[in-house]
C-alpha cells in the first residue's frame, strides 16, 4: 500500500511539474546559458566563377566578403544572481534575477579595421534591460539580430580593442557560462559571482 501511494505522487508530482513548469518559463523566464561575444574583421576578395551564356561557358570575378575570427585576448565576467523564487500551485520554483557584465580586450591581428561584434543573448525572448555596448570605453550603436546583439565598430590593425557588454535580465532554475563549441584554448579568463544564496553547483 505504501510503494502504491509512493508512486501515485511521484507519478502526480511529475505530471503536475511538467504542466506547471511551461507556465513559469512565459511568464517569469527559461534556464540562461550566455556566450563570450564572437568578434570578426571583414576583408573583401576577389573570387573567380564559372557561368553558362548561351550555352558558353563564361568566366567572371566577383567580389565576396570573408569574415575572419579573431581570438579574446582577455575575458573578464561580473554575474550578480539574486533568487527569487516563485510558487505555481503547491511547488517552488527557483526563479532568479541575473546581472551580467562582460569586459573583453581583443586584438585585431588582419590588416582590415572593419569589426564587427556579436553576442548572442542566453533566450532569444527573454526580458533585457539596461543594456550596454561600449568599445574603447564609447557606448556604440547596436542592432538586434536573430536573438544577438550586432554591432559594427572600426579599428586599426594590430590594435588591442577593450569591450564591454552588460544587461540585466532573469531566468529559472539555473545559468550557465559556456566557453561555446569546439574551443581549444581559454586565456586570461576570470569570472567573478556574488550571489544571495550559499549552494553553487560548478
Amino acid at each position: 500500500a505504501w510503494a502504491i501511494l509512493g508512486e501515485t505522487i511521484m507519478a502526480r508530482t511529475s505530471s503536475a511539474d511538467s504542466d506547471l513548469e511551461p507556465r513559469v518559463e512565459s511568464n517569469w523566464g527559461k534556464p540562461q546559458v550566455q556566450a563570450p561575444p564572437v568578434v570578426t574583421a571583414s576583408r573583401k576578395v576577389q573570387k573567380i566563377v564559372q557561368e553558362t551564356v548561351e550555352g558558353k561557358p563564361v568566366s567572371r570575378a566577383v567580389e565576396e566578403t570573408v569574415e575572419d575570427p579573431l581570438p579574446l585576448e582577455q575575458s573578464r565576467i561580473r554575474v550578480d544572481l539574486d533568487l527569487e523564487q516563485r510558487r505555481k500551485g503547491l511547488r517552488w520554483f527557483a526563479t532568479y534575477r541575473v546581472g551580467f557584465a562582460g569586459r573583453y580586450l581583443v586584438r585585431n591581428s588582419t590588416a582590415s579595421d572593419q569589426l564587427t561584434l556579436r553576442l548572442v543573448l542566453p533566450v532569444p525572448d527573454a526580458i533585457y534591460d539596461d543594456l550596454v555596448c561600449n568599445v574603447s570605453g564609447t557606448p556604440v550603436p547596436i542592432v538586434m539580430d536573430n536573438g544577438a546583439v550586432v554591432a559594427k565598430v572600426r579599428a586599426a590593425p594590430g590594435a588591442v580593442i577593450p569591450m564591454e557588454i552588460g544587461y540585466r535580465s532573469q531566468g529559472l532554475e539555473s545559468w550557465h557560462y559556456s566557453f561555446g563549441e569546439n574551443v581549444v584554448q581559454v586565456r586570461y579568463f576570470r569570472l567573478e559571482m556574488r550571489t544571495d544564496f550559499d549552494d553553487i553547483d560548478f
